[in-house]
């Protein structure tokens, strides 16, 4: 048999709580080696550690939160990924069932879902994929022709316009929270927040959705066009409410 492991009682609690953390995504590759790992880090922990550690997870927690889906196909992205396979897939999203050939380059997790990013020849561009979403995957052969890639200039390049949004002190709670605007707050007066950044219009639709969702939380200031497109939907959503 294997010797304890030679950890103090504050290692043993650090590799418990990554451990604990990651069982509670919804799904994840690798099960079966997932739990031989946990049962043998049970039985190389030291032993004195077991109760401290017990008792310390009862009040530190990382927070994943509780999903419900099924990821059948990420054994088969990630290797495809590591040998740079090319795959045929079918892809839900909110315009319907896509068919698209993609070359996938990196999975991660975030917010309790798993994402693939991979190259997406029809749409010649680096996509981000949800990897619950896959309906169907396949290998296929490397495209006779591959696209150029198209690469979009980033956010914050000058020709953007700038994006000013200013926040409540409930706004400021929720915008903090926001993994890609999160970082833009700027402090204003004693509780609220001026939001700024730069973004390309292509991002408004998206935009437009986050402030719905904040009410009177948020105050666009510019631009004019993100105010309109805030404005109309506010507006269509109202006339629905008095059919």
């Amino acid at each position: 048999s294997l010797a304890p492991l030679q950890l103090t009682a504050r290692e043993t609690l650090l590799l418990r709580l990554a451990l604990s953390s990651v069982s509670q995504l919804a799904d994840m590759p690798f099960k079966q080696e997932r739990e031989s790992l946990l049962a043998k880090i049970q039985v190389l922990l030291p032993a004195q550690h077991h109760q401290d550690t017990d008792q310390l997870l009862q009040t530190i927690q990382l927070d994943i939160p509780a999903r419900t889906y099924a990821t059948p196909f990420i054994e088969h992205l990630i290797e495809s990924a590591r040998t740079g396979q090319w795959l045929c897939v079918s892809y839900r999203s909110g315009r319907g069932t896509s068919q698209q050939t993609i070359l996938p380059h990196r999975l991660y997790s975030a917010g309790g879902f798993w994402y693939c990013e991979a190259y997406s020849q029809e749409r010649q561009e680096e996509r981000t994929y949800r990897v619950d979403r896959f309906a169907g995957v396949s290998a296929t052969q490397a495209p006779e022709h591959i696209a150029p890639m198209h690469h979009p200039l980033p956010y914050e390049h000058p020709s953007h316009q700038e994006v000013r949004i200013r926040l409540t002190a409930r706004g400021v709670l929720v915008m903090e929270r926001d993994p890609h605007l999160g970082d833009a707050i700027q402090p204003e007066g004693a509780e609220g927040g001026l939001l700024c950044f730069r973004c390309p219009p292509t991002e408004y639709d998206w935009l437009v959705r986050t402030l719905l969702s904040l009410g009177p939380d948020a105050d666009v200031l510019s631009p004019d066009e993100l105010r309109h497109l805030v404005r109309q939907a506010a507006q269509d959503i109202a006339k629905r409410y008095t059919q």
